[in-house]
């Protein structure tokens, strides 16, 4: 037997026993709880993945690179729901193998290790892949060794499998990494598009698998699963045993910051206090921040080591100061801590600034007095960037928060006493913030064009049906006259004011053609006014012509319309007619060609003009005045709501400007951030989006103010958060 095929033979006994009730019972629990956490870091990581591609597009060297990377967004998008029932069939499999006493097929072979032999078997695309997903598990393994030797231990224990190894169980890299590749199986994607999502995954999924081996393992534990592991010992690749502290130190606590123990223990080599400083920013950025300590409490460390090492000579107003500066950085950073409108995850990178920025203090006087200062830009634009977070969401690690942690990095790496590097990385920053804003600025038009083309829609409909209802709900209008208004004309007035406007001549002139209508049916008293009818007609009737037609209005309809109009103009020549059609004699029968009814020798329904007697003077001429119409829009009714309150919200919502953010809280307590993207001049009503600007709702002014006024609403301070925290210094 040759070294690859030993290496390849597996103990089955350690599969060869079902579980009882009680510890199927607790797996079931343990599957439970790690699909739903797998999940949610899946969604998290197709979440951040349109930022991801979207910087990978806009920095692609070819057109067919960009679109693919247009294209995997797309297939994601669009695939979400299927990912997810995939990946937790996935999960149930192989959860169901496990308890039914059968190998996962990474534990006999399949993905433990490669030859040419079986190599030659498979496709090319599907090594590439199976390559993608073993390293990416090895890595994984290798990063949560201790947690995942403890998960095994407790499982075996469950089980009664004493021999259950790593590769054996659903909760190892490997399997998980499968899983996922079996959820993404069906995209329509080529390999290149598909290993781009696979380094997605290991930076967003493989790469947090410490929080759900955590919670597994303290599951097991409160069940009386092998409350105490011992410690593992790892072999290096020379046999040699590595340290055990070192494995008991899973990657996502060490990133998390250093224990206090450990940062109060550290000596600084040198007396002095700017050495010291550069010591502590150099511990800080190999061994973690210490979160667990205040800024307060660090800024007190600082001063008793700084007294330690004071020189008895040193000048007393220097200390003073020095220990003032070391005082006030603590008390600012206190404050941007509790700064609620900085999300908690910026806010927890921010931190760790405190010491160069102490650094810098000392060195650089102006930097307490200088807006401008970079260092000061830098650290709001950091915070500025996170201003659509609300507290207790989105607290994963995205783009964002990436970029913030880099930058914080550079700086405990770089920075010695050249605030240059502060103006290095604010550029770099802001080119950042730029790219990412330009892209949020396409989804925020897209919402606000939307919701903007809906209201003047509205409002032209409205508009519309306020005109046609004053012209037609007339006192002794004719009812086929009335119907007219409210139906053809009504189409033809609406799409002139969608393609033109209230204000437009060609507006005016659809009023002036109703208005002449109008003034055509009042029966006329004077000769005069009959002469003027009958030379005004046949303008009249081809403006409504053209305008029926302009609405598509069927022909039928048009020559039903026309000819009750002509047999009411007929009997209108003569002021003395009754206008009740219906209790008259019939009329002579209107010809339906316009050339006869409107032709100079022809008069109304065959009348020639010259034998009709008028009795009036001719002095006396009844005509339609033209009319304005005023309406109370939307816009105007909500003001008059906002002036019934009168009190300083309503002001204040009706102030609001464009790009402010608000944080709304919801009947169940959760907290929302959202910008006022746009707000209507027509209705007033105002446009929310989110932080990727995507429209979050559209609400009311006067609701705006009353949520305001019940405290549900909260206007974000639009000061920068150093000016925010000086401010506070200033007034304790």
């Amino acid at each position: 037997m040759n070294e690859m095929s030993a290496k390849n033979v597996i103990d089955m006994t350690q599969f060869s026993s079902r579980p009882d009730a009680r510890a199927e019972g607790l797996l079931d629990q343990v599957r439970e709880m790690s699909t739903q956490g797998l999940t949610q870091l899946v969604f998290r990581m197709l979440d951040l993945a349109d930022d991801a591609l979207f910087d990978m597009s806009s920095r692609a060297d070819s057109d067919e690179t960009q679109q693919l990377y247009f294209g995997t967004m797309r297939s994601l998008r669009l695939r979400r729901k299927d990912i997810e029932v995939a990946l937790t069939d996935a999960m149930n499999r192989h959860f169901n193998d496990f308890l039914r006493g059968e190998p996962a097929p990474g534990a006999v072979g399949e993905f433990s290790d490669f030859d040419e032999d079986s190599l030659s078997l498979v496709d090319d695309d599907d090594v590439e892949e199976l390559i993608a997903v073993k390293n990416m598990a090895a890595r994984a393994e290798n990063r949560f060794y201790q947690a995942l030797y403890e998960i095994t231990v407790r499982l075996g224990a469950l089980t009664k499998r004493e021999a259950l190894t790593e590769l054996a169980h659903p909760l190892n890299p490997l399997e998980l990494g499968k899983a996922f590749g079996v959820a993404i199986a069906s995209l329509d994607l080529n390999m290149q598009a598909k290993l781009t999502v696979l380094k997605l995954f290991e930076k967003h999924v493989m790469a947090q698998l410490g929080f759900i081996y955590s919670a597994v393992n303290q599951f097991l534990v409160g069940e009386g699963i092998l409350p105490k592991v011992k410690r593992a010992v790892r072999k290096n690749e020379d046999g040699q045993s590595e340290d055990p502290s070192q494995a008991l130190l899973p990657e996502d606590l060490s990133a998390a910051g250093a224990s206090v123990a450990r940062f109060l223990a550290f000596v600084p080599s040198s007396p002095h206090l700017l050495g010291a400083l550069s010591d502590m920013q150099g511990f800080m950025a190999q061994e973690g921040y210490p979160a667990e300590m205040t800024p307060e409490q660090i800024g007190v460390h600082i001063l008793n080591l700084y007294r330690q090492g004071l020189d008895p000579s040193a000048d007393p107003s220097a200390v003073a100061a020095d220990e003032k500066t070391i005082n006030m950085v603590s008390t600012i950073f206190d404050y941007i801590l509790e700064d609620r409108q900085v999300a908690a995850p910026i806010k927890v990178l921010l931190a760790r600034l405190q010491i160069p920025m102490l650094k810098l203090a000392l060195v650089d006087r102006s930097f307490f007095g200088m807006k401008k200062h970079p260092a000061r830009k830098l650290l709001n634009a950091m915070a500025a960037a996170s201003a659509g977070w609300a507290d207790g969401s989105d607290s994963e690690l995205d783009i964002l928060t990436t970029k913030v942690g880099e930058v914080v990095d550079a700086v405990l790496a770089q920075f010695e006493t050249d605030p240059a590097v502060f103006t290095v990385l604010l550029e770099d920053f802001e080119k950042f913030v730029a790219a990412r804003d330009e892209r949020v600025k396409i989804f925020e038009d897209r919402a606000r064009k939307t919701v903007e083309g809906r209201e003047r829609v509205e409002f032209a409909k409205r508009r519309t049906e306020a005109w046609v209802e004053m012209w037609a709900g007339r006192d002794n209008m004719p009812n086929f006259v009335s119907e007219f208004l409210r139906g053809p004309w009504k189409t033809t007035m609406l799409m002139t004011m969608h393609r033109h406007g209230e204000e437009s001549p060609e507006w005016a002139a659809r009023i002036k053609t109703v208005n002449n209508l109008l003034w055509s049916i009042i029966p006329k008293k004077t000769a005069k006014g009959g002469r003027l009818l009958v030379e005004m007609l046949p303008g009249i009737l081809t403006e409504l012509r053209d305008g029926m037609e302009a609405a598509s209005a069927h022909p039928a309809t048009m020559e039903i319309f026309f000819s009750k109009l002509a047999k009411l103009h007929a009997m209108t020549v003569n002021g003395g007619v009754e206008r009740d059609l219906s209790a008259r004699a019939p009329v002579a029968p209107v010809p339906t060609s316009d050339a006869s009814f409107l032709g100079p020798e022809v008069g109304l329904a065959g009348i020639d003009v010259e034998e009709v007697t008028f009795e009036f003077d001719d002095d006396e001429i009844d005509e339609c005045p033209e009319e304005e119409i005023v309406l109370e829009t939307p816009a105007s009714a909500l003001e008059a709501e906002l002036d019934a309150a009168g009190d300083g919200f309503d002001d204040l919502a009706r102030e609001l400007a464009c790009g402010t953010w608000i944080e709304f809280q919801a009947d169940n307590g959760v907290r929302q951030r959202g910008k006022l993207s746009w707000r209507s001049p027509l209705t007033s009503c105002c446009l929310f989006v989110d932080r990727n600007g995507v429209k979050m709702f559209e609400t009311p002014v006067c609701d705006l103010a009353a949520q305001m006024r019940s405290g549900r609403a909260v206007v974000l301070a639009q000061e920068d958060l150093m000016e925010r925290a000086m401010e506070k210094l200033s007034a304790a």
